[in-house]
């Protein structure tokens, strides 16, 4: 039976995702959905663009520094990688 439902972490494909960033060494798991969505210049599939949502909501996390609204295991990959980027100050 298939997750589907309207959070951005609420669907399988994102799901998966999720899973595949816990068992990742660097940021290239995070960074891929936003650069294969940026790059494409044809049609986008749901899978992909429900795996740039959930990569968007990490990062959104790491800037922020409030990993409370993304899932606990993407919230432990940041503190345990300490991809935590800094607000530019203006």
């Amino acid at each position: 039976m298939g997750a589907w439902n309207e959070g951005n972490f609420d669907i399988d494909d994102a799901s998966d995702w999720v899973y595949s960033l816990e068992k990742s060494k660097g940021i290239d798991t995070l960074l891929a959905p936003i650069n294969k969505i940026n790059s494409s210049a044809e049609y986008l599939e749901s899978p992909d663009c429900s795996e740039a949502l959930a990569a968007a909501e990490v990062i959104a996390a790491s800037l922020t520094g409030d990993s409370t609204v993304i899932p606990e295991d993407a919230g432990k990959w940041l503190q345990k990688k300490q991809v935590f980027w800094v607000r530019s100050q203006r």
